[in-house]
Protein backbone atom coordinates (compact mmCIF):
# COMPACT_ATOMS: atom_id res chain seq x y z
CA UNK A 1 0.00 0.00 0.00
CA UNK A 2 1.47 3.55 -0.83
CA UNK A 3 0.76 6.22 1.26
CA UNK A 4 -0.24 9.43 -0.28
CA UNK A 5 0.03 13.05 0.80
CA UNK A 6 -2.96 15.46 0.95
CA UNK A 7 -1.39 17.59 -1.74
CA UNK A 8 -1.52 14.93 -4.40
CA UNK A 9 -4.41 13.35 -3.62
CA UNK A 10 -6.43 16.74 -3.94
CA UNK A 11 -5.03 16.78 -7.08
CA UNK A 12 -5.78 13.31 -8.12
CA UNK A 13 -10.16 13.58 -6.63
CA UNK A 14 -9.79 17.44 -8.78
CA UNK A 15 -10.39 19.11 -5.19
CA UNK A 16 -8.40 21.43 -3.08
CA UNK A 17 -6.25 20.54 0.01
CA UNK A 18 -8.60 22.72 1.96
CA UNK A 19 -11.95 21.13 0.99
CA UNK A 20 -10.07 18.11 1.80
CA UNK A 21 -9.14 19.10 5.37
CA UNK A 22 -12.83 20.18 5.61
CA UNK A 23 -13.93 16.77 4.63
CA UNK A 24 -11.71 15.36 7.40
CA UNK A 25 -13.06 17.96 9.80
CA UNK A 26 -16.72 16.62 9.13
CA UNK A 27 -15.55 13.00 9.45
CA UNK A 28 -16.04 12.61 5.74
CA UNK A 29 -12.91 11.16 4.74
CA UNK A 30 -10.29 10.19 7.87
CA UNK A 31 -6.75 10.25 6.79
CA UNK A 32 -5.15 7.00 6.62
CA UNK A 33 -2.39 8.69 8.58
CA UNK A 34 -1.42 11.40 10.18
CA UNK A 35 2.18 12.20 11.03
CA UNK A 36 4.05 13.93 13.70
CA UNK A 37 3.83 17.30 11.67
CA UNK A 38 0.16 16.66 11.27
CA UNK A 39 0.63 15.85 7.34
CA UNK A 40 -2.67 14.21 6.43
CA UNK A 41 -1.92 10.85 4.59
CA UNK A 42 -4.26 8.78 2.48
CA UNK A 43 -3.82 5.28 1.20
CA UNK A 44 -4.34 3.88 -2.35
CA UNK A 45 -7.32 2.23 -1.33
CA UNK A 46 -9.04 5.11 -0.34
CA UNK A 47 -8.02 6.92 -3.63
CA UNK A 48 -9.89 3.93 -5.21
CA UNK A 49 -12.66 4.13 -2.94
CA UNK A 50 -13.31 7.55 -3.55
CA UNK A 51 -13.08 7.93 -7.10
CA UNK A 52 -15.51 5.00 -7.83
CA UNK A 53 -17.95 6.67 -5.32
CA UNK A 54 -17.83 10.06 -7.55
CA UNK A 55 -18.11 7.81 -10.55
CA UNK A 56 -21.33 6.28 -9.12
CA UNK A 57 -22.76 9.34 -7.90
CA UNK A 58 -22.53 10.84 -11.57
CA UNK A 59 -24.64 7.69 -12.90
Amino acid sequence: MELISIGKFAKMVGLTPTTIRQMHETGELIPYHISKGRTRYYSTEQLDKFLNHNQAEKR
